[in-house]
């Protein structure tokens, strides 16, 4: 649905203001008809002046009445004058027709090229990630620059559509006052189009963010190697042993699972942008997980920075990561923003979309093949076995510790106040009150990520060579909290004071994002006056969808009319038969849509 839209939006929109263009071309040239009677009136005038010069009172017929030489003569100067002005009013309006149908096919060519080259590099970035890494960049600098081609085109193609018809109400003779104020309206109306495209600037430096990395937010501490010496100590032995770079930082939090990334980090709520390589550890696998677990768990990140691999992680998924946050971020501030730059950026957020979308599978294909080779990696360090008890055991934990984190949450907001003041241990409590069960849905899970696409566990189990049935029992072993507790503190100098820290900045950060989302419902609803009815957003969709479903239910019954009396195509007749009955049902269908409730996209409806 997004392709038609875009290919409306960019070729078949411009090639209708070509059109009309065309239409508005075949107009001006209406004004030669004016030069032939501007031609005989100029030939009149020397036989008339010839007249007035001789003695007597001469007359002469003109427009059905009797007027004397001198009084025509006047008319038909005055005449002249008009016309002549008309004539150079009717060759700027042949310029800006010819100018409207130029940048029309302009503007369609640049938005054909646009979708074609999108297509090309999501076919090319399947044959190997050197190849995606070599598009994506490609597309990446052009896309911008194509989009405000595009902008400037079709703005400057309304605005001479615009001013065409402002000044094709100028005509001979006295102008009315309303006629004079609709030529002026129209024509603040180009100046207006073309006011826009001198404040392209501000609309130019947010599309070419739009595919420029956003920093990752992340809710956690950095921790230095004085506190947490032992965790530092033995990330860097991992990672001497793999052959891949120490990280520049590690990170530590109460939620999300491991991962590194080399995108820019945005950390709070400290406020610090982070950048280089990075390792998120969440704090309670340090304890749930026994060491060969997690050493295989850390091995697995590094694999990505072994090999292959290291010029994907460090150039392309930091960037394309990046981007789809931009685009998120600029899709709130659109939403935010005023009708005319809306109506300006929408089409360049929705071509931004259908830009990661177009490499969406290809990144999926790799992040598959990467995630396998990282799995072999952390394998080598530990073994297959443990690996996949990790891996599993993860997928088992992950699920208790969200609820248990969203009960403390919830907790919190209702009574205002926490009730703990070490999450950590909480968790850990919960957690090992619960039974780790293993379910067939588990089996088809996919680990969460900020970034990656993961191959299900059941995949990665039998790349791995370890049955599951051999798995299970190491992966759902009972959870000793006092000894989780004791192994999570031991990679820290000062685990509690850590602990205290991490559940303050936790629980403050939702808090925060309560009452900035409580505020802003309350300011919407201050808005509403009576009753509220939510419907479906399509009132405006449903009737254009009615008006031109009701021009193709005419057409096809014209051309069904034309079959049966010209006795061919009984096929076809059959097909107009079937678009003309069951076009007025879907108009039908989506004007009754627009007005009724609905649960995808929302508008506010009112009644007092």
């Amino acid at each position: 649905m997004k392709l038609l839209k875009l290919i409306a939006i960019l070729i078949v929109l411009p090639l209708a203001l070509a059109g009309y263009g065309g239409w508005q071309l075949q107009r001006a040239h209406e004004h030669g008809q004016r030069d032939s009677y501007a031609a005989y009136l100029q030939s009149v005038v020397p036989d008339l002046e010839k007249l007035a010069a001789e003695p007597g009172l001469h007359f002469v017929e003109m427009g059905g009445q009797r007027e004397t030489v001198q009084i025509a003569l006047g008319k038909i100067n005055s005449l002249l004058d008009d016309l002549s002005l008309l004539h150079r009013i009717g060759q700027v309006m042949s310029a800006l027709a010819v100018a409207e149908v130029a940048l029309g096919v302009l503007a369609a060519a640049v938005g054909l090229l646009g979708l074609f080259a999108l297509a090309r590099a999501g076919r090319q970035a399947m044959h190997s990630r050197e190849r995606l890494l070599q598009s994506f960049q490609g597309v990446r600098a052009w896309l911008p620059w194509l989009l405000v081609s595009h902008m400037l085109c079709m703005s400057l193609a309304v605005a001479a559509g615009i001013s065409f018809e402002g000044l094709g109400i100028w005509h001979e003779g006295r102008m009315s006052a309303g006629e004079f104020k609709g030529m002026m309206l129209l024509l603040a109306m180009a100046a207006g189009c073309v006011y826009s495209m001198w404040r392209m600037g501000k609309h130019l430096k947010l599309m070419l963010a739009m595919f420029e990395p956003t920093p990752m937010e992340v809710l956690g501490e950095r921790v230095s190697e004085a506190q947490a010496p032992v965790l530092w100590a033995w990330v860097r032995e991992l990672a001497q042993r793999l052959g891949a770079p120490v990280p520049d930082h590690i990170l530590v939090g109460l939620e999300q699972g491991f991962y590194v990334t080399s995108s820019d980090i945005d950390l709070r709520p400290a406020g610090t942008t982070l950048q280089g390589c990075t390792l998120h550890v969440p704090l309670n696998y340090l304890g749930l997980l026994d060491r060969d677990e997690a050493t295989a768990v850390i091995g697995h990140e590094l694999g990505h920075f072994v090999g292959a691999d290291t010029e994907y992680s460090r150039h392309f998924m930091p960037i394309y990561d990046g981007i789809g946050r931009s685009l998120g971020l600029i899709d709130l501030h659109i939403s935010e923003s005023g009708k005319l730059q809306r109506v300006l950026l929408r089409p360049a957020l929705m071509l931004g979309e259908l830009f990661i979308e177009r490499f969406d599978h290809a990144v999926s294909h790799w992040s598959r093949v990467r995630e396998l080779a990282a799995d072999a990696t952390g394998a080598q360090l530990t073994g297959a076995p443990v690996a996949a008890s990790a891996l599993l055991r993860v997928t088992l934990l992950e699920p208790l510790l969200f609820q248990a984190l969203l009960e403390q949450v919830q907790h919190t907001l209702k009574h205002g106040a926490a009730a703990t003041q070490d999450l950590a241990r909480e968790l850990i409590a919960s957690v090992s009150a619960q039974a780790l069960v293993v379910s067939d849905e588990q089996m088809a899970v996919q680990q969460p990520h900020p970034s990656d696409t993961h191959p299900s566990n059941g995949e990665r189990l039998a790349a791995l060579g370890v049955p599951a049935e051999s798995t299970i029992a190491q992966a759902a072993r009972p959870i000793e909290a006092a000894q989780a507790l004791a192994r999570m503190d031991s990679y820290f100098s000062e685990p509690q004071a850590l602990r205290a820290r991490l559940t303050s900045h936790y629980l403050d950060h939702h808090v925060r994002e309560d009452a900035e989302a409580t505020a802003h419902l309350q300011e919407l609803a201050s808005l509403v006056q009576g009753e509220v009815v939510l419907c479906e957003n399509a009132h405006v969709r449903g009737w254009v969808f009615a008006a031109l479903g009701s021009g193709l239910a005419l057409l096809a019954l014209a051309f069904l009319l034309g079959w049966i009396t010209s006795h061919r195509g009984q096929a076809m007749e059959w097909v107009g038969l079937v678009i003309a009955f069951l076009q007025p049902s879907a108009c039908w269908s989506a004007c009754r849509r627009s007005t009724a409730p609905g649960n995808r996209r929302w508008c506010w409806a009112t009644s007092t």
